[in-house]
Order: structure tokens, then C-alpha cells, then sequence
């Protein structure tokens, strides 16, 4: 029961991926992905309205603190992937700043959450108009000398009606 679940969890992200790509105005960056030093990075958003129906006893409403009730809050998610060999990325520190451009920024440790036996990072953020948004992903693997990566995708904010939720 739990995997079929988490199955269909994994469905939904990918599909919110999907659709906040095609959302994006054509002004503004409308790939969900960046290469960087060899390390692929994913981008995806979700309202976290959408995650609140689960159950007390259910990991997700545990996970980051747990689901924020407050409105305009966004589960940002990012995964990572070797682009030489196309391997998943699990051994990593993550953190995230989502700022609106020119305003206020916040900054967040994006959290390992286990999904469907896969890893992907996440944290909760706060993006509450439709301005032009700048999210900065740093990530340093964990156990080696590599480098600090860095990757920013610039968004024009999502669709209006999720700002409402």
C-alpha cells in the first residue's frame, strides 16, 4: 500500500515539474534543469497546500518541520544526477536561497527525503507574489575535495491561482 503511494507521489512531482516549466514566461528560463561540473540538477515546485491532506502518522507530515498551513508556501525539490554516468546524486549537501529579485531572499538547507527508494532534496519556502524570482542551488558532496556547485534559475513566478491556495 505504502509503495503504490509513494509511486503516486513521485507521478505528482513529476508532473508539477512539468507543468511549472511550461508555466514559466518565455521571458525567463523555461529549462527545470542545469548542468554544472558534471552534476545535473532538477528543479521542481509545489504548493505545499497540496501535501497537507496526509495523515499525522504519514513521513511527509513530519518531514522539514513539518507542512506549513500558512498559505503561499512552496516545496521546493531538487534532484541530482552524475552527467557522466546518469547516476543519482544522494551524498550531498544542499541548500537553497529563493529570492524575489531586488526584495527579500530566504535561505534553506534542502533535506534528503526518501521517495519511492530514490533521494531528492527539499525544504518549504515562502514565494508569495508574481514577481521575478532568483533560486540559487549550492551543493557540496559530502566526502570529497570537489568544489562548491553552484547553479541559479531565474523564475517568473507560478501561476497565480497557486498563490491563492
Amino acid at each position: 500500500m505504502m509503495i503504490v503511494y509513494f509511486k503516486r507521489i513521485s507521478w505528482l512531482l513529476l508532473l508539477v515539474t512539468f507543468t511549472l516549466s511550461t508555466q514559466v514566461s518565455l521571458a525567463t528560463e523555461t529549462v527545470p534543469y542545469k548542468e554544472v561540473d558534471g552534476v545535473v540538477i532538477y528543479l521542481g515546485a509545489l504548493p505545499a497546500q497540496m501535501i497537507l491532506g496526509h495523515g499525522k502518522e504519514h513521513p511527509e507530515s513530519k518531514m522539514h518541520g513539518g507542512i506549513p498551513t500558512s498559505t503561499h508556501r512552496y516545496h521546493l525539490l531538487v534532484s541530482l544526477f552524475d552527467n557522466a554516468t546518469g547516476q543519482r546524486i544522494t551524498d550531498a549537501d544542499v541548500t537553497a536561497t529563493v529570492e524575489e529579485i531586488g526584495l527579500t531572499s530566504e535561505t534553506k538547507t534542502l533535506e534528503p527525503m526518501k521517495i519511492v527508494n530514490t533521494i531528492t532534496f527539499g525544504n518549504y519556502f515562502k514565494i508569495d507574489s508574481q514577481n521575478l524570482y532568483r533560486i540559487i542551488i549550492q551543493i557540496r558532496r559530502i566526502g570529497t575535495q570537489q568544489k562548491m556547485i553552484k547553479a541559479e534559475f531565474t523564475q517568473e513566478h507560478f501561476p497565480k491561482y497557486w498563490l491563492d491556495l
